[in-house]
């Protein structure tokens, strides 16, 4: 007998405000420096009707909306985004873990899918392999920059 659950597949777009003497560790985007931010949300859910990013201003209620409404989570590398719901939305996250909250980290699956012979693999390769398409480069240039998300047009993120 299987079970079905709801999912909703979310990216989490941050600030990159992690540099210089004060960083902790050696991403920009760190969750775990005070400064840094979500910036945007990206949520699709299971049965495809919405599909957005949503304004710094109306971040607020959609993480918590997105966690009181699907108890799976989908996403690549999740745990990034896990810890930036976790960190803007603590009382919502721990009632959604302690609810049963559920994840399926799609860096993860192909590590298993691959024999444990994938590691990390980049959503962008996993995208040609499957059949996707690749996203636009455009935003790294701007990280890569030090152009923090926030600056980024808001149509080009």
């Amino acid at each position: 007998m299987s079970e079905e659950f709801e999912y909703c597949v979310v990216d989490i777009e941050t600030s990159i405000k992690n540099r210089g003497d004060e960083a902790i560790g050696n991403n920009k985007a760190s969750p775990f420096y005070p400064d840094n931010k979500a910036c945007y949300i990206g949520y699709k859910p299971e049965d495809g009707i919405e599909s957005t990013f949503n304004a710094q201003n109306a971040v607020g209620n959609m993480g918590p909306w997105i966690l009181s409404h699907y108890p799976l989570l989908v996403g690549h590398n999740i745990k990034f985004d896990l810890h930036y719901l976790r960190k803007t939305y603590p009382d919502e996250y721990y009632n959604w873990v302690i609810n049963g909250g559920m994840v399926w980290d799609t860096q993860i699956v192909e590590y298993l899918l691959s024999g444990q012979t994938t590691k990390y693999a980049k959503l962008d390769d996993l995208s040609v392999l499957y059949g996707g398409t690749v996203k636009d480069d455009r935003i790294k240039e701007y990280w890569n920059n030090d152009i923090d998300t926030e600056d980024i047009p808001i149509d080009e993120i």
